[in-house]
């Protein structure tokens, strides 16, 4: 996997869920941010090899030549029966966009989710627009690939876990829910919404009060709310 640009790349560096195998910079760059990225690699003993902007281009596929880009070796998941420790867990099921899906990491990692778990066919994986649309904080998550959503579900509920699904006909408001047990927050793909079946194993079912003329949020904003009401209820 290759990812683009400073934050990205840091990132890369910083986490120990990925192995950075190479940084290419492009000669000439110059600035703090890329300088410590330049450091960073090397005090971790990643080769960095200087380049011109056609090639650093070349190999961040971007027509406007990035300052620095980096290959990543294979970035590895769990298994579900490893984040039955954690205490807030997300489901994203039959999201398709990447930039979505990136979008999505980073709020989870932002309020301090403990796995993302994705199913492994109808969504799409963990690929270089997911981790650079996350600003890298993929990186950080623990990531679970699952053959079957509900099947998943089910095993998280047996587990304590209680299913929280955002759906755009749901009837729970979040302040009637005792966020401070053990979740799942379940989201859906971003035309469809929660599949029949996945909405099914949901035990709860909440959508967000829509105040204008715009009747749904984006799959990331709208997860964000719900991510960070918990954040909030579990603070006080």
């Amino acid at each position: 996997m290759i990812v683009v640009g400073i934050q990205a790349v840091t990132e890369a560096l910083r986490s120990s869920r990925s192995r950075v195998e190479r940084v290419w910079v492009v000669k000439g760059g110059r600035g703090k941010r890329l300088q410590s990225v330049i450091d960073l690699a090397r005090s971790l003993q990643v080769p960095v090899q200087f380049e011109p902007a056609p090639t650093i281009s070349r190999l961040g596929k971007t027509a406007r030549p990035p300052r620095v880009v980096a290959r990543l070796g294979a970035i590895g998941t769990v298994p579900l029966e490893d984040v039955m420790d954690s205490n807030l867990l997300l489901l994203a099921d039959g999201v398709e966009d990447p930039r979505n899906l990136g979008a999505l990491l980073r709020t989870a990692e932002a309020t301090g989710v403990g796995a993302v778990v994705i199913p492994e066919r109808r969504s799409c994986g963990l690929s270089s627009t997911v981790v650079e649309t996350s600003a890298g904080a993929a990186l950080h998550l623990r990531l679970v690939r699952v053959t079957n959503s509900v099947k998943a579900l089910n095993r998280l509920k047996q587990a304590g876990f209680w299913v929280l699904g955002l759906d755009l006909k749901g009837k729970e408001n979040l302040d009637k829910i005792d966020l401070s047990e053990r979740l799942v927050v379940v989201v859906g793909s971003e035309h469809r919404g929660l599949r029949p079946a996945v909405r099914g194993a949901c035990d709860f079912l909440v959508s967000l009060p829509m105040r204008g003329q715009v009747q749904s949020l984006n799959l990331s904003v709208a997860a964000g709310v719900v991510l960070y009401q918990i954040v909030f209820a579990r603070s006080e």
